[in-house]
């Protein structure tokens, strides 16, 4: 005797009877089969909505790791990129330092450069009074 659903044969009942079966037997039975199809399809389809239903869970579960790592990796991307913001303060004011001592030092250059060419001219002077020292002695 076939099992149908949906007037689809899903399973087949094998049935032993010592006489021939009554019309009444053949009609109970058909209708019986339809519930019984009925009964195997909403098993079937509760089986595999569990089966769904555990692998949705466990997609949940992925997910929200997932979401945690994602968080816990947007935190550390904030803290370096303030980290970087920090540095690039740091460089800049470094730098600025740096402007500042190398003007500093360049006009310092510039005020040693004029004093020794002033030294250098004073020697001179000094040179040639020398000699007309030593001219005027002689």
């Amino acid at each position: 005797m076939p099992i149908l659903f949906e007037n689809e044969t899903i399973a087949v009942i094998e049935l032993g009877l010592k006489d021939a079966p009554k019309k009444s037997l053949h009609l109970f039975l058909e209708s019986v089969g339809e519930n019984i199809g009925i009964s195997i399809n909403s098993a079937f389809s509760r089986i595999i909505l569990s089966d769904l239903l555990v692998q949705t869970q466990q997609q949940a579960e992925e997910l929200e790791t997932q979401q945690e790592e994602l968080r816990a990796t947007n935190e550390e991307l904030i803290q370096k990129s303030e980290e970087l913001q920090v540095s690039e303060e740091e460089l800049r004011v470094q730098q600025e330092e740096l402007q500042q001592t190398n003007a500093e030092l360049e006009e310092k250059a510039q005020l040693l450069e004029e004093k020794n060419i002033s030294i250098n001219d004073a020697r001179e002077a000094i040179s040639l009074k020398a000699q007309e020292l030593e001219v005027s002695s002689k």
